[in-house]
């Protein structure tokens, strides 16, 4: 099952990026501002989820998070969907622009730039504190505890994808990050702070994805008259668990 998962989940991306190599060598890429200007409202969300992740690694006795997890505490079995499954919203976001009757505000290079940007500050701001905070995970198996990285992941795609699709196709991927964030707990891997870190982070990056956009623009003088040939190339490590992603772009 899981070599079928990541076959058909290697053949969509193959697909979309031989399609976008296309698209994107005739077509223009346009800016939409709107959608990427910031605003402080925009940092209530993730800055709530990032305080009471924060309280919950000061003190877990005076916090829900032992309440929370205690709900999964006598669980026994695991599962290994998680593992995949925190993928899914990062996929949709590059991919959904390629089904006709699906908007999306930006072309697929852009879509791109603030996928590879949000990602890779999630990345350093998780696994840099996994590395500072040393905090137990609940079942005793390592000191990487805080923050979820699968949440991180998942949460991360989730608001790339309402950003830039809109309401409908957000909450679906919303929902994707919400059941890998209860896998976590149920696979007793986190505390419910460390959820909530990682799901406030991962929001915190997607927004700065699309923040950092126009600069990213600018940087690479990619303005309306340019055109775009992209490639993606994804590759599965049964042993490790892990996706790699190879790509090819020229601007």
């Amino acid at each position: 099952m899981r070599q079928l998962i990541a076959v058909v989940f290697s053949f969509f991306f193959i697909v979309a990026s031989y399609a976008q190599v296309v698209e994107d060598s005739v077509s223009i890429c346009s800016v939409q501002p709107s959608s990427e200007q910031f605003n402080f409202r925009q940092l209530i969300v993730p800055g709530s989820l990032i305080t009471l992740g924060v309280l919950g690694t000061l003190n877990h006795d005076l916090t829900f998070s032992n309440d929370i997890h205690n709900w999964f505490d006598d669980n026994k079995s695991h599962t290994h969907v998680d593992d995949y499954l925190r993928f899914v919203p990062s996929a949709a976001h590059l991919s959904l622009g390629f089904i006709p009757g699906i908007h999306a505000k930006h072309c697929f290079r852009d879509r791109l730039l603030a996928s590879v940007t949000a990602h890779a500050s999630m990345l350093a701001i998780s696994y840099g504190l996994k590395y500072c905070v040393n905090e137990n995970r609940p079942d005793g198996s390592s000191k990487h505890s805080f923050p979820s990285g699968h949440v991180a992941l998942a949460f991360t795609g989730a608001e790339l994808t309402r950003i830039e699709y809109g309401t409908a196709c957000g909450l679906a991927a919303y929902g994707v990050s919400s059941a890998v964030a209860i896998m976590r707990l149920y696979n007793n891997r986190h505390w419910f702070n460390d959820i909530l870190m990682g799901a406030g982070i991962g929001i915190l990056c997607a927004r700065a994805g699309y923040w950092l956009l126009p600069a990213e623009r600018r940087l690479f003088h990619l303005d309306s008259n340019s055109t775009t040939a992209i490639a993606v190339m994804p590759a599965y490590d049964f042993t490790n668990r892990s996706m790699q992603f190879s790509v090819a772009a020229v601007f």
